[in-house]
């Protein structure tokens, strides 16, 4: 059984060879570009550029004049609508730990 990941390994580099170090490839987390660089290296028989990986919350990052907030400013907003919709008495201490999850 071939993995997806290894197909698409074995695939580019039939493709395009020793010049993938010209492409960014986009993975939907951190493990899968592991995992791909891992098949890659496995089907490479001489040293090459690999090519550069990226997960697709940094490549938005990249392409955003925006910050992600700090956590702590998520959770006092969360807790702000949560007692909002709720009616809530509940302190943020007693909040925080499920607010956080």
């Amino acid at each position: 059984m071939t993995y997806f990941l290894e197909h698409i390994a074995k695939h580019l580099y039939k493709e395009f060879g020793n010049t993938l170090n010209r492409h960014c490839l986009v993975f939907p987390n951190r493990r899968a570009g592991l995992f791909f660089l891992k098949y890659l290296a496995s089907e490479i028989k001489n040293p090459v550029w690999t090519p550069a990986t990226i997960t697709i919350n940094e490549l938005f990052r990249s392409m955003s004049a925006l910050k992600p907030a700090e956590n702590e400013i998520l959770l006092i907003e969360l807790y702000k609508v949560y007692r909002k919709a709720r009616n809530s008495t509940e302190s943020f201490d007693e909040f925080y730990f499920w607010g956080d999850m």
